[in-house]
């Protein structure tokens, strides 16, 4: 059905969404103590309000998956119900 083809796609595509919104929390440390985005080596981690920013904008934009993965739960825990109505 064309539900389930959307639902693929969204799930094909959900992976580097989700990638994508956490970048700005995967950081690591240099030989000088500092911490930075692993993608990005001049942005440095929880030092200013650039980084703040991002995280931000990374949680805001991870709600769309989870609630992907919510309604998902939802179908396949209330799917055999409906199937026993015959709804």
């Amino acid at each position: 059905t064309l539900l389930g083809a959307m639902g693929s796609i969204f799930m094909a595509f959900s992976i580097s969404v989700v990638l994508a919104t956490l970048m700005p929390v995967q950081c690591f440390q240099h030989p000088n103590g500092r911490w930075t985005i692993h993608q990005s080596m001049s942005e440095l981690c929880w030092e200013g309000s650039h980084h703040t920013s991002m995280v931000i904008a990374g949680a805001v934009a991870c709600i769309l998956p989870v609630l992907f993965l919510v309604a998902v739960v939802y179908i396949l825990i209330s799917f055999p119900q409906k199937i026993r109505e015959g709804d």
